[in-house]
């Protein structure tokens, strides 16, 4: 009876899944600069829409190179990433140049921009998308847990942007040569590179997190309290955006109540020939529920499998770490070490999806010519096995 009931509560979750519809935020990605006299208008012209419409779009402001050379501080703070983002939409000569969901509208701003947004609002999203953001005690540090979750299948060349902004960037004194002095969404850093990073196709109720942060230094931002986050998911061959939300200070609304992820396994070498593993394994709670006990279990081709129970407390996105104790195996040409969770609070993992981690492990090369090795130890001998 109680697995009867587990699959009704499963099959009703993926049909509200299935048949969900995310509202979009739109994305606007405007190429600007304190030297260009067309963009104060522009710009003007985007603050009073942020301001009128915060929930039908966003925007991230690129500082670009010219009209005049080297004289917009907000593209010298970080050319890397301004640069990669007008060579990603082909923009090597124009500002005021806007930018909607990528592939909607790309062409010289225009009044007629906020009437593309509006429409495009209206389309559906497959993502629905919150942010979490946080500053470190010491405040010289951003953090970002960026939560996507699909409600439909998608898939294709899929990447998640999260983008440092100072949401308002004010001087007392022009810093170009076109008199303004107010700038909005400023760019800072592109996390964890220009790059992104990669996804997978989804189905309706696949989710990722994404835990990403930034280092700044002593002059890099110019207001702590206006630094936040724009965060995306772009179809880097489309360049279609599929979705984008604004950082909150607000804890996150996981999918899911009950659900263990090992997140990573460490300790295991690529290549073995002993025959003998001892995994160091990071397990992370997605869940909205605290995390009390569960098994971790392991074994290495299709073997006896291991199994450590495991007793503590995990809150809301809070990790632990499990030493493992040795698995012994026979070394095959190539090896599957798999660890996997079971019984999280003595119950069924919700998005069991995420369960289980497969390791590959090599036969390590044989040789019959002589090795010499060379051992240097330091003055922590412990740390040399």
């Amino acid at each position: 009876m109680k697995k009867i009931f587990f699959f009704l509560i499963l099959f009703s979750i993926q049909v509200f899944f299935c048949s969900a519809q995310s509202q979009r935020l739109v994305l606007l990605e405007e190429f600007t600069s304190a030297t260009c006299g067309p963009c104060v208008n522009a710009n003007n012209n985007i603050h009073s829409w942020l301001l009128a419409n915060p929930t039908v779009f966003t925007a991230i402001f690129y500082h670009m190179s010219w009209p005049a050379p080297g004289n917009d501080p907000m593209y010298l703070a970080n050319t890397v990433d301004n640069n990669a983002r007008r060579s990603f939409y082909n923009n090597f000569q124009y500002v005021p140049w806007s930018v909607v969901d990528g592939n909607v509208f790309s062409n010289t701003w225009n009044s007629g921009v906020l009437s593309v947004i509006n429409n495009r609002s209206n389309t559906p999203s497959p993502f629905e998308i919150s942010v979490q953001q946080s500053l470190s005690p010491s405040n010289d540090e951003l953090f970002l847990t960026m939560l996507a979750t699909a409600t439909q299948v998608i898939s294709g060349s899929l990447v998640a942007h999260n983008v440092v902004i100072e949401k308002y960037v004010q001087f007392t004194t022009a810093p170009g040569t076109n008199g303004e002095k107010n700038f909005d969404h400023v760019m800072k850093k592109m996390l964890p590179t220009k790059d992104g990073t990669s996804l997978g196709s989804f189905e309706a109720g696949d989710y990722v997190i994404i835990e990403t942060s930034w280092h700044f230094e002593p002059g890099q931002v110019y207001d702590i309290d206006e630094l936040a986050a724009v965060s995306f998911i772009q179809n880097k061959t489309t360049k279609e955006v599929h979705q984008a939300a604004n950082s909150s200070t607000n804890p996150l609304v996981l999918p899911y109540d009950i659900d263990l992820q090992v997140l990573e396994v460490n300790n295991v070498s690529s290549t073995n020939c002993s025959g003998v593993v001892a995994p160091v394994v990071t397990i992370r709670n997605n869940g909205n529920n605290t995390i009390t006990s569960f098994d971790l279990n392991f074994a290495v081709n299709g073997g006896t499998v291991a199994t450590e129970s495991w007793t503590g407390s995990i809150g809301p996105l809070e990790k632990t770490v499990v030493n493992l104790p040795e698995y012994s195996f026979v070394p095959q040409v190539t090896n599957t070490l798999q660890v996997f969770t079971d019984q999280p609070n003595s119950a069924s993992d919700e998005y069991p999806k995420n369960d289980t981690l497969n390791i590959p492990i090599v036969e390590a090369p044989a040789t019959t010519f002589k090795m010499i090795l060379f051992i240097k130890t330091d003055n922590s001998p412990e740390e040399t096995t």
